[in-house]
């Protein structure tokens, strides 16, 4: 997959997701901070003009934010919204998680 590629699917993604999100009302707190999120990621996503650690970062972030609000918190997302969310989560698992790179000291376990 190229940068562009890569670029334009992610953004395709969470746009869709935010797209269905939206639909619904927000209100409650978490709502607002997956809200808060989601758009955070997409700005990214829109300055972008290639991929690096940054991005990948951001989309990280992202997905460790949304995914703690999803499973932990009282954000209830509709079957459409889920199912989206899902589509970006295997998208993040396949394509994002691998391109990571550690920065700094390692210690082997």
């Amino acid at each position: 997959m190229t940068e562009k590629n890569f670029i334009q699917a992610a953004t395709r993604l969470l746009s869709s997701l935010m797209e269905d999100f939206q639909k619904k009302a927000i209100r409650s707190r978490d709502e607002i901070r997956f809200y808060e999120c989601l758009e955070e990621v997409l700005r990214s996503l829109e300055k972008t003009k290639a991929l690096d650690n940054r991005l990948l970062i951001a989309l990280e972030s992202f997905h460790k934010s949304a995914s703690f609000l999803i499973g932990h918190s009282s954000l209830k997302l509709e079957q459409t919204t889920h199912q989206k969310w899902r589509a970006y989560d295997a998208f993040h698992m396949e394509k994002v998680q691998p391109q990571l790179e550690i920065y700094g000291p390692i210690l082997p376990l």
